[in-house]
């Protein structure tokens, strides 16, 4: 019982909002430029996306040397998922969808 009203204050303390572990999750609903995405969200250090039959990553720092020979990630799309790794966080959503990682 008691782990159930922990659930449900969570629920009603913070509405759309998962708390996460470090780690890769997938998102989707993602929109704009992944350098914006990187600066709203410090804990992201890397975003991959399959694009036009290929993978594509975005970094948050200078390419490293094992991923420069991936095409780079440049748009996010809304209607498109993507990998995202970040060292901790929050994910949540807002009311248009919007998905974010937050620390």
């Amino acid at each position: 019982m008691q782990i159930f009203l922990c659930i449900l204050l969570l629920f009603f303390a913070f509405p759309g909002t998962i708390f996460t572990d470090g780690g890769w999750h997938l998102l989707g609903g993602l929109s704009g430029d992944p350098s914006s995405f990187f600066l709203a969200n410090p804990s992201v250090d890397r975003v991959w996306g399959f694009e036009d039959g290929e993978w594509k990553v975005a970094e948050a720092s200078s390419p490293s040397q094992e991923l420069v020979s991936f095409p780079v990630l440049d748009l996010l799309s809304v209607s498109r998922g993507y990998w995202v790794s970040s060292s901790s966080g929050t994910f949540s959503v807002n009311s248009t969808g919007t998905s974010q990682i937050s620390t």
